[in-house]
């Protein structure tokens, strides 16, 4: 059992998080991350969850990212889901009856996140943080780091923090634990700040600055912490198609090269015919190697070679292959008629429901993104430019199909005439029209 870290060495890591750059730079032996590989039974993925169960979340992260490294399907559709929010434009927008300030508040926040590069390996831009935080919908949790600017007011770039380098304690709060025992990389281990880093369950994140780290912990599934995310519904299905496909490339080896049987005499019984010598079965041995690569062999009198075809009709790896694909799909994006065309595919009705379904999807993905970021991000750089009771925008993410602009703007203009108010915030937003600047030329009718 990982020795607990203290109550002093949490106090001094806590205190040496105000001092250096950053914590997000992983321990020198964390990049051996572990790798299952044939190993991955469903024995040792059960072993595994019942650790991650009780807040030892390493061993699950590296399956899950086994897992979906060995699975284009899997990747290819938790991408989609991903980007379904993260890819999306994204807006800033201040609270309602903020006034000027609000606008002056929200322009600043626009200009201070677009202006955050990618400077450094592990560095990741606004666009890369929004991806990052959306991969906490596979593993369950996902946390960046904040570096800020040398006056504390600005936000200079996001440091990316591995999953398996979280863990949960018995009060349920996370915290940034390094289970290789070498420290968060702000020197030599020997300090009681980065022992505590090294002592399971590590330094609860809560403790840090406010706006030190972007914590986002998506609702999946819900059920305790430990067991969140997509992945603890996806993982066997992504395990029982790897073994189909390991099975599936035995039985194309044997199609392409017919099961080879090479059979010899025992000698055994009283009409037996002569027992095959050892130099004679060496021989067939050899025969039935060399038959991958050559169209003749000679084998002796007392041994006997045959090659079985493969049955021309078998289609249930490809069932089952295609059964774990849709299942996974349908955990994901919540449909499969966007992943792959099946025996529903002309159905256009049934499309458009499964559309819907997906939206439905990217909006709630999209709202918990957004109060992720105004609390753990927007929110810390108002108070550090603007104070403590300034107005919080908020970021909203166009996640909505693209309107018939036509259709729309003369249902509005039908509207309008007809006396119904609208607020014009309310009609740029539903054309996708950026609010204009304070100081911006306005266009007027002729």
């Amino acid at each position: 059992m990982v020795s607990t870290a203290t109550q002093a060495e949490i106090a001094a890591a806590r205190a040496t998080a105000s001092r250096v750059p950053f914590l997000a730079t992983p321990p020198y032996n964390d990049r051996f991350q572990y790798r299952l590989g044939s190993a991955l039974t469903p024995q040792a993925l059960t072993a595994i969850q019942r650790q991650a169960d009780i807040g030892y979340l390493y061993q699950w992260i590296d399956a899950l990212d086994e897992l979906r490294e060995a699975d284009p399907h899997l990747h290819a559709e938790l991408f989609r889901r991903e980007a379904l929010v993260a890819g999306a434009a994204w807006e800033i927008r201040p609270p309602k009856d903020s006034g000027e300030l609000g606008a002056r508040v929200a322009d600043f926040v626009t200009e201070t996140l677009r202006d955050v590069e990618a400077r450094g390996d592990m560095a990741l831009s606004f666009g890369d943080l929004l991806h990052h935080l959306q991969q906490g919908i596979y593993y369950g949790r996902s946390v960046a780091e904040v570096i800020w600017s040398s006056d504390g007011r600005r936000p200079i770039a996001f440091e990316f923090v591995h999953p398996r380098r979280l863990a949960y304690a018995t009060d349920w709060k996370l915290h940034l634990w390094d289970a290789t025992g070498s420290g968060a990389g702000i020197g030599v281990p020997q300090t009681e700040a980065e022992r505590a880093f090294a002592r399971f369950p590590g330094v609860p994140l809560d403790l840090f600055p406010e706006g030190k780290f972007v914590v986002h912990r998506p609702r999946v599934r819900g059920g305790y912490p430990t067991r969140e995310g997509l992945g603890r519904a996806v993982c066997w299905y992504s395990l029982f198609k790897r073994f189909s496909m390991r099975d599936f490339l035995a039985l194309a080896e044997w199609a392409g090269r017919g099961l080879r049987v090479g059979q010899y005499n025992s000698g055994t019984g009283p009409d037996a015919p002569v027992r095959a010598a050892p130099e004679d079965v060496a021989a067939l041995q050899d025969a039935l190697e060399a038959m991958s690569s050559t169209v003749s062999v000679v084998i002796p009198d007392t041994t006997k070679l045959e090659v079985k075809d493969a049955p021309n009709v078998n289609a249930i790896h490809e069932r089952l292959v295609a059964i774990c694909n849709s299942e996974m799909s349908k955990a994901i994006v919540g449909s499969t008629l966007g992943s792959e065309v099946g025996e529903t595919g002309g159905n256009r009705a049934l499309g458009e429901v499964h559309e819907r379904t997906t939206l439905t999807i990217a909006r709630r993905d999209a709202e918990a993104l957004s109060a992720t970021l105004r609390r753990d991000l927007i929110g810390p750089i108002v108070a550090r430019v603007y104070g403590p009771t300034a107005p919080v925008p908020s970021i909203s993410f166009a996640v909505d199909p693209t309107q018939d602009l036509d259709a729309l703007t003369k249902r509005i203009d039908l509207m309008v005439r007809a006396g119904l108010p609208l607020a014009a915030a309310d009609v740029r937003n539903l054309l996708g029209l950026p609010d204009p600047a304070p100081d911006a030329a306005l266009m007027v009718p002729p």
